[in-house]
C-alpha cells in the first residue's frame, strides 16, 4: 500500500504542477506586480510619449477573484495599483479608461471614481473614458470622473439609478418544515430579513436610503457633466439604458468614436506625433494588442447580464448596476 502511494507521487505532483489539481483553501503565495506591457508599439523606437489604457470590466466590486498560486485581488485594487505605478512615470500624457461594466457596489463605484479623479488632479494629466459594450449604472458614475466621454457606436449607458439587491424566502418556512424568528435590540433591527415581509414603514425608511444613494450620483454627473443643468440630469435619471447616439443627443457623452481614432485625435489634440500605448498586468507575458484587456477581469457578455450572474458575487444591499431581469 505504501509502495503504490509513493509510486503515485510524481503523477500527483506533475498534474498538481500543470494546474489541473485544484485545493480548496490553498493560501496564495503573495500578490503578483503590476508591470507595464505595450498595447501598440510607437513608430519609432527613440518615443518616450505614452498613453496609458486602465480597464473598468466587468462587476464593479471589492471582491477578490480566486487565486491559486498568488493572492487574488479585486478590480478595485487593480485600478488603484495601476494608478499608482502610472505615478511614477513622467512619460504618461494621457489615460483611458476603457469600460465595459454594467456597474456594481455602491462604495466600489464611488472608490473608483474618487481615485480617477486623483489621479487626474494630482498628475494634470488629461483622461479620457471609452466605453465599450456596456457601461451602464456604477460603470457611467466612473466615467463622469474623466475629463471627457467618448462611446463605442454600438455603447448601451446610462442607467443611472440605485437598486437594492436582496432575497425574500418568506413561506419558505412552512415548505421545508422550518421556522426562523429573531430577537432584536429595535423594531428595524432586522430590517431586510428575508424570512419576513418589510412594514410599510420600513420600506420608507429603506426608499430614503435609496433616495440619497441615488442624489450622490447626480452630484457626481452634475460635477463630470457642467453642460447639463441639474434638473436636465434629473431627468435623465430614471434608471433608463440610452445608446450612443442617444447619449450624445442628451449631454451625457462628449463623442461617438472607436479606440484607434480616439488615439489619434488625442494625440493632435496633445501635439504629440508619435505615442506608445501600454497598460499594466499583473504577471504580464506574452504579446498584447489594442483591444488585450488590462485586468485579468471574467469576459462580460451582454446576452449574460441577468440579476442571477451579474450579482454573483456581490453581497445583498445597494448597488449602482443595471440589472435585466430585476
Amino acid at each position: 500500500m505504501i509502495r503504490r502511494s509513493l509510486s503515485l507521487l510524481p503523477l500527483l505532483a506533475l498534474t498538481f504542477l500543470a494546474g489541473c489539481v485544484i485545493i480548496p483553501g490553498f493560501p496564495g503565495l503573495g500578490r503578483q506586480e503590476m508591470r507595464a506591457v505595450t498595447l501598440q508599439e510607437a513608430e519609432s523606437v527613440w518615443t518616450r510619449d505614452r498613453f496609458l489604457v486602465v480597464d473598468i470590466a466587468g462587476v464593479i466590486s471589492t471582491e477578490k477573484s480566486d487565486g491559486f498560486f498568488e493572492e487574488g485581488t479585486s478590480l478595485v485594487e487593480d485600478l488603484h495599483d495601476a494608478l499608482e505605478e502610472a505615478r511614477e512615470d513622467d512619460h504618461i500624457r494621457a489615460l483611458i479608461v476603457r469600460i465595459d461594466s454594467p456597474g456594481g457596489g455602491v462604495t466600489a463605484s464611488d472608490i473608483i471614481h474618487h481615485e480617477i479623479q486623483r489621479y487626474a488632479e494630482e498628475t494634470e494629466v488629461p483622461t479620457v473614458a471609452m466605453l465599450m459594450n456596456t457601461a451602464a449604472s456604477g460603470g457611467y458614475y466612473a466615467a463622469v470622473a474623466a475629463d471627457r466621454i467618448v462611446a463605442h457606436p454600438t455603447t448601451v449607458t446610462g442607467s443611472i439609478g440605485v437598486v437594492l439587491i436582496t432575497m425574500d424566502v418568506e413561506g419558505l418556512e412552512d415548505l421545508i418544515g422550518i421556522q426562523v424568528s429573531a430577537i432584536t435590540s429595535g423594531p428595524h433591527k432586522d430590517i431586510l430579513s428575508p424570512f419576513r415581509a418589510m412594514t410599510d414603514e420600513e420600506r420608507a425608511l429603506v426608499q430614503r436610503v435609496i433616495d440619497e444613494l441615488h442624489d450622490q450620483f447626480i452630484d457626481a454627473v452634475a460635477e463630470g457633466r457642467p453642460n447639463l443643468s441639474r434638473d436636465e440630469i434629473v431627468a435623465l435619471a430614471d434608471g433608463r439604458i440610452y445608446t450612443a447616439q442617444q447619449a450624445l443627443d442628451a449631454g451625457l457623452i462628449d463623442e461617438v468614436s472607436h479606440m484607434p481614432e480616439l488615439i489619434d485625435s488625442l494625440s493632435e489634440e496633445l501635439g504629440l506625433d508619435d505615442v506608445e500605448v501600454i497598460t499594466y498586468r499583473r504577471g504580464a507575458s506574452g504579446e498584447y494588442g489594442l483591444y488585450s484587456r488590462a485586468a485579468m477581469a471574467p469576459r462580460l457578455d451582454i446576452d449574460l447580464i441577468d440579476i442571477e450572474a451579474v450579482t454573483r458575487g456581490l453581497q445583498p444591499g445597494f448597488h449602482y448596476l443595471w440589472c435585466i431581469g430585476n
